[in-house]
């Protein structure tokens, strides 16, 4: 993951609580939560939605660099 969406994903984080509450509430380890974190592990499709469920956002939102921006289709003419 981008050092974007690393920060986005721990600012939510922190505004929950440790990665341990967050880890058990999205039914993962802390220790997958942090690597996530830190960049060395990527969530699954599955885990990035339930993610942003839970934390009450769109993927966009919580996913940035993941999803086109307008200026990107109109580069690639779609």
């Amino acid at each position: 993951m981008t050092t974007q969406i690393r920060h986005v994903l721990i600012g939510f984080r922190k505004s929950i609580g440790s990665q341990q509450i967050v880890a058990s509430d999205l039914g993962i380890s802390r220790q997958y939560l942090s690597a996530i974190e830190k960049g060395t592990r990527n969530p699954t499709v599955k885990l990035m939605v339930k993610m942003s469920n839970y934390f009450g956002v769109s993927e966009k939102k919580l996913f940035p660099d993941l999803f086109f921006t307008n200026k990107c289709h109109e580069s690639l003419h779609l």
